[in-house]
């Protein structure tokens, strides 16, 4: 009745007697909440069916975890006398155990095939009665998230949508600035050739136009004069993706020029008007197709 804490205890209860011994099970019995107790072994020895004396024991292996004096109650078993034909509780013995503090906090013990391993002297600690908890309330921002996730499809293709039609009003603005911007360089270099019309000077007109054209392309591709020819206007806008017809026709002109200051041609101041118009038109032709 007298142990440190941490070490085992066996605690039996033995039931003898003729009946139905086979059918007990084991009593309810308070064992103080400080003991750690293991589900008992049971042995029994019945004979014949019970109806000679025969034997039921239970052993219990507790363990106390914390010094102080405990009690183990006695535990109840009602049984049937029929030779009264009536009914009687049977009691254990009550006990009382004193726990000592044991100082090795370490112990070890086997009972029953069962071991307790570098035990503590404390156990968990006990349920906290007391709570901090509040109700939840509605969520709104789940609400939110609903609509916000619902409508953004319909911004997304109306954004879609308002990016497009500013997209194609900026091409047609580039587009409509490159033509402008085109038509300015094409007056710009064609302006010596407008006054040769002017005075009628045929053959300074062609040279003028031929000097345009030269010009132009020089200054636009940065190719070196001394390596201008009609092989190197093919090549600089092959590499720069101008339309082939655009490149026969800017070569076709330095010919028609080339020919034209050789050549006795009548009505020469409507020749020269074409050929201006074809000059203006490739010039704006070659700027719209770089890019």
């Amino acid at each position: 009745t007298t142990i440190n804490a941490n070490e085992a205890i066996n605690y039996k209860i033995t039931i003898t007697g003729t009946g139905n011994i086979e059918l007990i099970k084991p009593l309810e019995i308070q064992f103080p909440e400080e003991f750690e107790v293991y589900e008992p072994k049971v042995s029994k020895k019945i004979f014949e069916g019970g109806l000679k004396r025969s034997i039921k024991t239970f052993d219990y292996l507790l363990i106390p975890r914390y010094q102080g004096t405990y009690n183990i109650p006695s535990a109840n078993l009602i049984i049937y006398n029929p030779e009264d034909k009536k009914f009687n509780t049977k009691k254990t013995k009550r006990h009382q155990l004193i726990i000592k503090e044991n100082l090795n906090n370490e112990s070890i013990y086997s009972h029953n095939n069962q071991k307790i391993i570098q035990q503590e002297q404390k156990d968990i600690n006990y349920i906290s009665t007391t709570t901090k908890l509040k109700t939840i309330g509605k969520n709104k921002i789940a609400k939110q998230i609903f609509y916000l996730l619902f409508l953004s499809p319909i911004i997304i293709l109306i954004l879609i949508l308002i990016y497009e039609k500013i997209g194609r009003a900026k091409g047609i603005n580039s587009v409509e600035q490159k033509n402008k911007k085109a038509n300015k360089i094409a007056q710009k270099r064609l302006k010596m050739a407008q006054k040769c019309i002017n005075t009628d000077n045929f053959d300074l007109f062609f040279e003028e136009i031929e000097k345009s054209l030269w010009g132009y392309f020089a200054d636009k591709f940065k190719v070196n004069p001394a390596e201008l020819s009609k092989q190197t206007i093919t090549n600089y806008f092959s590499n720069s993706k101008i339309d082939k017809q655009i490149q026969k026709e800017f070569i076709h002109i330095l010919n028609e020029c080339e020919f034209a200051r050789y050549a006795p041609i009548n009505n020469k101041n409507t020749q020269m008007d074409i050929i201006l118009k074809k000059v203006k038109k490739i010039i704006i032709d070659v700027e719209t197709a770089l890019k």
